[in-house]
This record gives C-alpha cells, structure tokens and sequence, in this order.
C-alpha cells in the first residue's frame, strides 16, 4: 500500500516558455516591509542553494506535484528534484545570480526548498520547448 499528496496546477502547460536551456536571474537582499511576506526566500538569510528545480507530471488540463509519498515502508516529504536536469549557477556579484536550467521538453518549475519545504512555498512555473 502506498499513497502520494500533490499539489495541482491549472493548465497543461506554463505561459513561462523557455528554449533549452531556461535562464533565470536571482536577486538576494531586503525586501520592502508590504513585500517581504510575499518574498521572504529571497532574503540574505537564504542562497540559491535553498532552491530547487523539479519536473510536473502533466495528466489532461492541470499539472502535478508530487510533494509527499509514504508506504509500508516509509515515507518522504517535500517535492523531488528533477532528474536529468542540468542546473548552472554563476554568481554575478553577491547575492546576484545567473541559474541557468538545461532540461528534456517538458513541464518544470523553480521552487524555494528549504527543509523540505518543496513546493508548498510556491513555485515559478516554466516550460522548455
């Protein structure tokens, strides 16, 4: 026996469309007291090591995220990271960051990760053609 909780997202695929790769800037530092609840990831206190990619499964018109699995024999939180997927960071200055995400066609998205949190945090979905 085994059963899975995941997160549904309308629409079989992202408005966010990226060729191979995909190319994202990230910004650390303090946001504006009406943003930081909205932004808190993004503050000095975390990294672009604090976020992960991973891979939706797409079924009809939504797409989903497997965000906790448990069986008879265990069980695991937070969504995995995508295999297969080749994620490049170049930091620009500190706190500025390149990520650059090279990945097969298919449905992905950013999410903050910090202590399993993968997924629930919200996510920036995307797209690679």
């Amino acid at each position: 026996m085994s059963a899975k909780a995941k997160l549904e997202f309308e629409g079989p695929t992202s408005k966010n469309v990226f060729s191979s790769p995909a190319r994202f800037r990230f910004y650390f530092g303090m946001p504006s007291p009406v943003d930081v609840q909205r932004y808190y990831m993004f503050m000095p206190n975390y990294s672009v090591n604090d976020f992960a990619v991973a891979r939706f499964d797409v079924k009809k018109q939504t797409r989903l995220l497997t965000t906790a699995s448990v069986s008879i024999i265990g069980g695991s939180a937070g969504a995995k990271s995508a295999e297969g997927v080749i994620i490049e960071v170049i930091e620009l200055r500190p706190g500025v960051y390149d990520v650059t995400v090279t990945g097969a066609p298919g449905e992905y998205c950013i999410m903050h990760n910090f202590k399993g949190s993968g997924g629930y945090g919200g996510v920036f979905d995307f797209t690679i053609k």
